[in-house]
């Protein structure tokens, strides 16, 4: 026997009907009633109609719809003689049919340990907080920043109120798309990786959760890039540097030291010695740096070139006391000075870098210092010097080189003791 039990309704709101849970004519029909009840104004709406159908002796299966429209399955079983109610993952009607519904009920049934688990999850909220407080801040992640504004931005407006374990592939792929036609396949994947590390942490803690992150979900497949500009595209690159002020210091700075975007935007004024000796900072758990380099005369001259701004003790000065960090704009205003060429990022002049350095003669270990790339074998383990004195030849002879390429002098041919 089915109960229909108005909720919300008047006071005898309850009655015994033989119509079957599921049945899309009854539920219609439930739903234009609770609609006309709506339309009418003569007595207040039920705010819900629940189907509670008896499959056996303490587990029942539940209908609920909502004056909303919403047809929500849930279980209803007994702990200690106390009725329980719990939502069924992924439960609403029709997309879950009656008999997968009666299934889940069962399940339930025969291990209510396992729904406990999913409703003590809580929301995605709360394990998205739990995962950022004991995973990210824990492990003092330096894409922290990133990762809070990828909860904050893209997922939790979507998500916050959501069920955790009713996070199924499905949503996901939601989520992913709406993002990739909105802001692109890159951003897609990067949420992607947020929300991979979130579930697998869960994954981690609960006996009964499976991440729902598979194979092939990625929207852009990964390249490994290979750009380095040639002489003319370095030449035009370093010309329209100088006509970008404080950006454009910055583009030849990463050419003359070859080290990552941030830390020369980070470069403080305290970071470097009187003899023109940098020290690059580095955080808990970075990858490895230069950690200690002599910069080349060209680069001290560019430092000395920039005003500094009273109150900001960064080189590559920014606003509020910041350090620099308008990469987009400034790099979509130098392309304004440049001819047309293929594309290029900030990253390709590192590779750039590296790769001058070798043409120019620097040893291969040394050039790998420079750019603070990890040593392979024992000598990486053991060998601890600095090799400051290496690095700092290697640099100038980068800064030659450079200088060769970007300010070229005509053959000059002796004769007679006479130029021409």
């Amino acid at each position: 026997m089915i109960i229909e039990l108005i909720i919300g309704g008047p006071p005898d709101a309850i009655a015994k009907t033989d119509r079957r849970v599921g049945s899309q004519p009854d539920v219609d029909e439930v739903s234009e009633r609770v609609s006309e009840g709506k339309d009418r104004g003569d007595r207040p709406p039920p705010k819900q109609i629940a189907y509670i159908d008896t499959m056996d002796r303490g587990v029942a299966l539940v209908l609920v719809l909502s004056s909303g429209g919403t047809r929500a399955w849930r279980v209803l079983t007994y702990e200690n003689g106390k009725a329980i109610s719990r939502k069924i993952k992924g439960g609403t009607y029709p997309a879950m049919s009656v008999k997968a519904a009666r299934d889940k009920a069962w399940e339930h049934f025969e291990n209510p340990s396992k729904f406990k688990a999913q409703a003590e999850a809580g929301t995605f909220e709360q394990v998205a907080d739990a995962w950022f407080k004991r995973h990210v801040e824990h492990n003092k992640l330096r894409s922290g920043y990133e990762l809070r504004r990828h909860l904050d931005r893209y997922i939790l407006p979507k998500w916050k109120n959501l069920q955790f374990h009713e996070i199924g592939r499905r949503k996901v792929t939601e989520l992913l798309d709406d993002i990739a036609d909105k802001h692109g396949p890159s951003s897609a994947d990067a949420i992607l990786s947020t929300v991979r590390s979130i579930m697998t942490w869960w994954e981690g803690r609960d006996d009964d959760y499976r991440s729902p992150i598979g194979r092939r979900m990625r929207r852009k497949k990964p390249t490994k890039r290979e750009r380095v500009l040639n002489h003319d595209e370095l030449r035009a690159v370093w010309k329209a540097a100088g006509e970008c002020g404080t950006f454009g210091a910055l583009v030849r700075m990463l050419l003359l030291t070859a080290q990552r975007r941030d830390k020369v935007a980070t470069m403080q004024h305290s970071d470097i010695s009187g003899d023109g000796t940098w020290t690059i900072q580095k955080e808990e758990r970075e990858k490895g740096t230069a950690g200690i380099i002599r910069l080349p005369a060209k680069a001290i001259e560019i430092i000395e070139a920039l005003d500094k701004v009273a109150g900001n003790p960064f080189v590559f000065a920014g606003r509020a006391g910041k350090a620099l960090n308008h990469y987009s704009q400034g790099k979509a205003e130098l392309d304004e000075f440049l001819p047309e060429m293929p594309n290029w990022t900030l990253h390709d002049l590192r590779r750039t870098a590296r790769t001058l350095m070798s043409d120019a003669g620097a040893r291969p270990d040394i050039a790998e210092r420079v750019l603070g790339h990890a040593i392979a074998g024992v000598g990486g383990i053991y060998d601890r010097s600095q090799y400051l004195q290496q690095k700092s030849e290697a640099l100038e002879l980068l800064a030659r080189h450079i200088e060769g390429i970007v300010n070229p002098q005509e053959n000059i041919i002796n004769i007679g003791g006479r130029r021409s």
